[in-house]
């Protein structure tokens, strides 16, 4: 009686490992195809920051992408405008790899040139106009110390809010950079009014509102409600987006007619800023970043 083993073929186990080879090689090229694809769609996701409706007189801006193998990178630049100047007050750098992990680096700092004067400038504050304060700061007088070749923006907190065209017709808009728009809820007021004093500004950071360049506050309050409808459809900033919203109009989608302004930016130089400090409204006033004018 003879007992026959059957022993594969080394051809056959030759096959066996090509096939196997060539399937786990698909399966990984299939799954970074998909990955990286991820990958460019949280990149360009991340421009969501392009419509930042958050930030007194800040604006950011694309600086650049780069993509890697494994990563990719998207460069922001954070930018005021001062008069007719542009300054770039702080950077970010975000990174996010195929697998979904993000790191984020910011730079808060001055990166303009010599023409920024880092002495005496500070953060824009806000004074809510329904909030009794102990103090109000009246820095608009301080301009008249100022060197004339200074520029400098200061943040007006006004005595009421006001609708898109009042503002426009008390301020006009030649100096007039960016408008705080009125997004108080009743609890945040009760809030405020728990503790009455100085430290209850509103920092520039934290505030919402949106740029205006030059005469039509009513077309850039259409642009600024349509980043709040773009933001409030990503699921990331929704709550937040329709925060803002609702203290627009608690009832509907507000238009640009249910839009309250209480306060401003401007910006310019002392004898260009001196017809501001005969308005009125202006409840209380705080100069910012100053810089040498070019």
């Amino acid at each position: 009686m003879s007992l026959t083993v059957n022993i594969p073929k080394q051809d056959d186990k030759r096959k066996t490992i090509r096939f196997l080879t060539v399937g786990i090689i698909i399966a990984v090229t299939a799954l970074y195809i998909v990955a990286y694809f991820n990958l460019k769609h949280d990149v360009e996701k991340e421009n969501i920051l392009l419509n930042t409706v958050q930030g007194a007189n800040t604006q950011w801006k694309s600086s650049g992408k780069e993509f890697h193998l494994w990563s990719a990178i998207s460069y922001f630049q954070e930018e005021k405008t001062i008069g007719e100047q542009k300054v770039v007050t702080s950077s970010l750098k975000e990174k996010v790899s195929v697998l979904g992990n993000m790191e984020s680096n910011l730079e808060v700092s001055i990166l303009a040139d010599s023409s920024y004067e880092d002495d005496g400038s500070k953060e824009l504050f806000f004074y809510d106009p329904k909030t009794d304060y102990e103090n109000l700061p009246q820095e608009l007088n301080m301009l008249a110390d100022m060197n004339s070749n200074t520029m400098a923006e200061v943040a007006l907190s006004f005595d009421n809010s006001y609708s898109l065209t009042e503002i426009e017709d008390i301020l006009g808009s030649k100096h007039v950079n960016w408008l705080w728009v009125d997004t108080a809820t009743d609890a945040e007021l009760q809030e405020m009014n728990m503790s009455l004093n100085e430290d209850n500004a509103y920092a520039g950071d934290t505030t919402i509102g949106f740029q205006v360049k030059g005469a039509g506050f009513v077309s850039h309050g259409q642009v600024f409600l349509d980043k709040l409808k773009k933001l409030s459809g990503d699921e990331a900033y929704r709550k937040e987006a329709e925060l803002v919203l609702s203290g627009i109009s608690k009832s509907t989608f507000p238009s640009v007619k249910d839009i309250k302004v209480r306060g401003a930016v401007i910006s310019g130089t002392p004898e260009q800023l001196a017809a501001f400090m005969k308005v009125k409204m202006i409840k209380a006033s705080t100069i910012g970043t100053k810089i040498h004018q070019i």
